[in-house]
């Protein structure tokens, strides 16, 4: 599927065909088919990714040996996986793991291998770690004790964790240290604590790289759960309205901030979502590196990975992602039409 220059290049070409290898945890596969579209994303996995795509499933990755596959030398292999780092293992720290990873795959052949580390994205690290870009988030400290440096309302997030679990807004810093003293509120831990943005709209854009591969409104879902009004406990409902990149009014400074952002994060595919303030301003909520990954999601990004390589698709694959990809807009839209 590359462009091919020179004879050598066409005998290469036809001796090893390109291949896309998505490699797949056992947990991944709930997430690729499940969610608000389960049925359509079901029906994209067998018909996209059957036809396109060699699945590969596996249930560890730091324990499976993938050398054992006979990869294509003119192939990509994507894992959206996040590689952790234990703590208590200082033996294994994560690069040692993704030179292990390198390694299974090279005793044959030696693909584009893509996955993602969180050494370095935590919610803390990334904000520490982005400290030059510090005009684009709102106010944050990382101890309480540091409180006085923001302005109230507050928002209070734990360093990990995932869909507005254990985020809590708080109006003063009375109502925070009432909320902390009550001993039924000791399980809940605190790493950051932010200035509450006044915002009118909010987004997530999905990145490989330096390359958007989908920006999505958030919306809230048919329960009105947001962190403003939610218990801390529960998870936010948010429905993502996908929007046209070309037209966005704001791309410019959404694929700068992204880029920025990335020399420090150096991930391949992450997740930013950012308020539209009231003052038309973008505000940075967080990065995320384990950002969820449908088979809708997918296809969008197998394009995308495509395109960032060099990689000609194949008229018939555009063809199919194009009609694929407005079936399931549609279909979204209708199933989701009192909400959005």
């Amino acid at each position: 599927m590359k462009k091919l220059d020179t004879l050598d290049d066409f005998l290469i070409k036809e001796k090893d065909p390109f291949k896309f290898y998505l490699l797949l945890g056992v947990d991944d596969i709930n997430e690729f088919v499940g969610g608000d579209m389960r049925d359509f994303d079901k029906r994209l996995y067998h018909y996209f990714l059957k036809k396109y795509v060699d699945v590969i499933i596996y249930d560890d990755t730091d324990k499976q040996d993938f050398s054992e596959y006979d990869f294509s030398t003119n192939s990509i292999a994507y894992s959206n996986s996040v590689l952790h780092t234990n703590k208590n293992d200082k033996k294994t720290p994560v690069d040692d793991k993704i030179k292990k990873l390198n390694r299974q795959f090279k005793p044959r052949t030696e693909p584009i291998f893509l996955y993602n580390s969180n050494n370095t994205t935590s919610k803390i690290e990334s904000y520490k770690g982005l400290d030059y870009m510090h005009e684009y988030f709102p106010k944050t400290v990382f101890d309480e004790k540091d409180l006085g440096e923001i302005t109230f309302p507050m928002i209070a997030k734990p360093d990990m964790g995932h869909s507005g679990q254990g985020i809590k807004k708080f109006e003063t810093l009375e109502e925070y240290e009432t909320f902390m003293s009550k001993k039924s509120n000791k399980k809940y831990k605190f790493d950051l604590y932010s200035d509450c943005v006044d915002f009118k709209r909010e987004f997530r854009a999905v990145f490989f790289r330096d390359k958007i591969v989908t920006i999505s409104e958030r919306i809230l879902g048919k329960d009105g759960k947001s962190i403003f009004n939610k218990k801390i406990d529960e998870p936010t409902g948010f429905k993502y309205i996908e929007q046209d990149i070309e037209r966005f009014p704001y791309l410019d400074s959404v694929m700068h901030m992204g880029k920025e952002a990335n020399k420090f994060l150096d991930l391949n595919t992450f997740s930013m979502d950012f308020f539209l303030t009231t003052d038309n301003t973008l505000k940075i909520i967080e990065f995320n590196s384990g950002t969820g990954l449908g088979a809708y999601k997918f296809m969008k990004l197998y394009k995308t990975i495509l395109d960032y390589f060099g990689f000609e698709i194949d008229f018939f694959v555009q063809r199919d992602i194009d009609s694929l990809c407005k079936t399931y807009l549609w279909n979204y839209a209708k199933k989701n039409k009192p909400e959005i």
